[in-house]
């Protein structure tokens, strides 16, 4: 009866963990859609490399060198988001990611 569970827990487990890749894999090319290819990845490092709050302490250099986008790309792309209001740049260097609408 135990090893029967364990073996329905998981199937469950692995068909939860496939679909939720397959639903974030469509997210992610809406998302390409929605942004364009080089502002979702800034976007997508953004929120990778922000804090709990939202915050992000990077300069733009170490941006271009992470992502291999030129400094103008990125510059356009944070004044897309900030017109979008996804993004605020505080200082430079100090920039929030704001989600709460």
């Amino acid at each position: 009866m135990c090893f029967d569970f364990l073996s329905m827990f998981e199937i469950i487990y692995f068909y939860i963990f496939s679909l939720w890749g397959y639903l974030m894999s469509k997210f992610e090319n809406l998302m390409f859609g929605i942004f364009g290819k080089k502002r979702f990845e800034l976007f997508k490092f953004l929120c990778d490399n922000s804090d709990e709050n939202g915050f992000i302490f990077m300069k733009i250099n170490d941006i271009e060198k992470n992502l291999n986008q030129s400094k103008p790309t990125i510059i356009a792309s944070f004044k897309f988001l900030e017109e979008k209001k996804l993004l605020y740049r505080l200082k430079n260097g100090l920039y929030q990611l704001k989600f709460n609408y």
